[in-house]
């Protein structure tokens, strides 16, 4: 079985009197195409923050990769670099926001 891309158990995150994200859990598996949607406020920034490991959960669980976002941000950047590096491609996050043109050329 291969290591799920992302997989959060029972996360929580609290600003003083906030709860900004309660008791989420989802796993995303490798090949998944996933959308993250929800009102202003219901907690999407914070819940990326802590997947990237900006911002430490007040509990529960977060995996990215299998990793700990917050313990290994340095290993898990590298990931992409070694799949470029080892297969010749590019993630496709790193066309984001570039244009193609009909002849081929492409722009930031």
């Amino acid at each position: 079985m291969a290591t799920q891309i992302i997989e959060t158990r029972d996360l929580v995150r609290d600003y003083k009197k906030l709860r900004a994200v309660d008791h989420i859990s989802f796993t995303v598996e490798p090949g998944e195409a996933v959308g993250y949607i929800g009102a202003n406020g219901a907690g999407k920034s914070t819940t990326i923050k802590m997947l990237t490991g900006i911002l430490r959960p007040t509990s529960g669980l977060v995996r990215t990769c299998g990793r700990d976002p917050l313990r290994e941000r340095i290993a898990l950047a590298r990931i992409d670099k070694e799949r470029e590096r080892d297969t010749g491609q590019a993630s496709p996050a790193a066309d984001a926001g570039r244009t193609t043109r009909g002849d081929g050329t492409s722009s930031v």
